[in-house]
């Protein structure tokens, strides 16, 4: 499916009022490109499932992804990216009761932000194996907002600026394991500071090189977070333990 258009409203929006019944939504082998300046996908008490597609921001706006009240939502295989020098959430939380699951995936000056409103715990958001490369100003940003239990776990991600912007905002308000973070002033125990050694970030090739840190370097994970497969859909591990990031070296 592709969906290719302009206007100010979501372009693909799953769920209703409180008062209707949860909405199913499951997206596969999909785009997205839209000159919009709202958000492109939006859920309101929605199950939703995306894998295997690409989401086109061209204009500025409120991001790619837009979960409100009562969504679960479930992403492998997604491109999220950014035109231009805009820089936009590829992931975005705006209220409460929302659970999220997200591999596999590359967001280009496409980061993550948090303002959910939730003081139950029980809202869960959980990123493995992801790449984020900004070459504009973008950020995964643990602020948690007016939330009093956020529950953000980013496990054996590559998060990555070309710049000398930092690309990881509030860490201690997320759990951090077994990510490669660069460039970062402070310390992240359990996690690497490093560069991750792309082939080409710049330019838009984010596999892995020889000499990355990232090879054969994730760590098990403690919330069923393991993958056996990548952006690319080749089976992790190609070497003694699975790659660190989006794409597996092979």
């Amino acid at each position: 499916m592709t969906l290719i258009g302009s206007g100010t409203s979501d372009r693909v929006s799953c769920g209703k009022l409180a008062t209707d019944a949860i909405s199913s939504l499951k997206l596969s082998d999909f785009k997205v490109s839209i000159e919009s300046t709202t958000v492109q996908m939006a859920f309101i008490r929605c199950n939703a499932t995306l894998e295997r597609g690409e989401i086109d921001m061209q204009m500025f706006g409120d991001g790619a992804l837009l979960l409100n009240e009562g969504t679960n939502l479930v992403v492998d295989r997604l491109y999220v990216h950014s035109q231009g020098d805009s820089a936009q959430s590829g992931f975005a939380v705006f209220d409460r009761d929302s659970t999220a699951r997200v591999t596999n995936s590359v967001f280009l000056n496409a980061g993550v932000q948090f303002s959910n409103l939730d003081t139950v715990a029980g809202a869960e958001f959980f990123f493995a194996y992801n790449t984020w490369v900004m070459t504009h100003q973008a950020f995964v940003n643990c602020n948690k907002g007016s939330s009093t239990v956020l529950n953000a776990r980013f496990e054996n991600n590559i998060i990555f600026s070309t710049t000398t912007d930092e690309p990881l905002l509030a860490p201690n308000n997320c759990t951090l394991v077994g990510n490669i973070v660069a460039p970062f002033a402070g310390s992240l125990p359990g996690n690497i500071i490093a560069n991750p050694r792309l082939v080409d970030a710049p330019g838009g090739d984010y596999h892995l090189q020889p000499s990355s840190p990232a090879l054969d370097a994730a760590v098990p994970s403690q919330v069923s977070l393991d993958v056996d497969h990548d952006f690319e859909g080749t089976i992790r591990p190609q070497g003694a333990k699975p790659d660190i990031g989006a794409l597996e070296l092979h």
